[in-house]
């Protein structure tokens, strides 16, 4: 068997979705004529002498002649394919989960009884991986008629907002398109110029610091330098540019021991390194020792309170 393959050291996640099971396309079925052995060899034999012979008229360039002696070639391969009964009768679909069956077809263009042999697995391949949601594929052809398609799609993590419409982000942090965007309706959504493909870094300290009673939901990218992560309950935490991790690991830390368990709080600032910004809407903070001062507020405006030290080790 024949086959090429796109991108085999790709990894994609598991998401939700299951993989289908094989989708097939049949023609009816065709008697084969003759020995299939034979046929292959005179078409192998053909196609030797032709790239000898073209490349010959190549190098003096006579232009006519190559293309003349092309064009016959595939006449007779294609005359030799159909007697011998070597033509695609099956095209054979797998692994999409998302993009429908019908768009991979169109893509590829193969048509039912093409000569096996005259389908071209780079062009095909091509073809597959610029469908939208296509990570990697692979291609073979297997005789005597069939030709194979397996993809893998690609798997959204995020929805980022840009001014000419919402895109999806993939594990890689690739940005695609949005075709088919309503299948992910509870992605986190990114904003800000360049977030899309920031957010690979960003989600890697999130998925090796996880958290607990609380949620990422979004993130803006602020001057294409840091990061402001909003979380469930309209908290946003705000993270320093240099040592993202770090500030990341110190709020889930606070939030582990309750540091944060302030009615109002609106905004954690960690963006400072010598001390903690709180920022809170229209509630009173009560004073706790003497590392916190409340301020309060009767208008409903952010009222900061600054907790020098971190509040303890973290």
């Amino acid at each position: 068997m024949q086959g090429l393959t796109a991108n085999p050291d790709s990894r994609v996640r598991s998401s939700e979705l299951s993989l289908p099971s094989e989708t097939a396309f049949p023609a009816r079925p065709q008697a084969v004529k003759g020995l299939i052995s034979p046929y292959i060899f005179v078409i192998g034999f053909v196609i030797a002498f032709t790239a000898i012979v073209v490349s010959g008229f190549r190098e003096d360039g006579q232009g006519n002649w190559y293309t003349w002696v092309l064009h016959e070639s595939k006449r007779l391969v294609s005359s030799a394919s159909v007697e011998s009964g070597l033509v695609v009768q099956e095209l054979s679909l797998s692994g999409n989960r998302v993009v429908p069956s019908k768009v991979l077809l169109q893509a590829v263009g193969i048509e039912i009884g093409t000569p096996i042999i005259l389908v071209d697995l780079h062009d095909t391949l091509k073809m597959v991986t610029r469908v939208d949601w296509v990570d990697s594929a692979q291609v073979s052809r297997q005789w005597p008629n069939k030709i194979s398609i397996k993809v893998v799609e690609k798997t959204p993590v995020a929805i980022w907002e840009t001014p000419e419409g919402p895109l999806l982000v993939d594990t890689k942090g690739e940005v695609f398109g949005d075709t088919y965007m309503v299948r992910s309706p509870d992605l986190p959504v990114l904003r800000g110029a360049g977030a899309g493909r920031r957010f690979s870094e960003l989600r890697g300290v999130l998925e090796r610091n996880p958290i607990t009673g609380t949620e990422f939901i979004g993130a803006t990218l602020v001057g294409k330098r840091r990061w402001d992560i909003k979380m469930t309950k309209g908290l946003i935490v705000r993270l320093p540019e240099e040592e993202m991790e770090r500030a990341w690991v110190l709020f889930s830390n606070h939030l582990k021991r309750d540091y944060l368990a302030l009615e109002g709080l609106a905004v954690a600032d960690y963006t400072l390194s010598d001390r903690l910004v709180l920022q809170f809407e229209k509630v009173m903070v009560k004073q706790s020792g003497e590392s916190i001062v409340g301020l309060t507020s009767s208008d409903g405006r952010l009222k900061e309170s600054y907790l020098r030290g971190f509040i303890g080790p973290g």
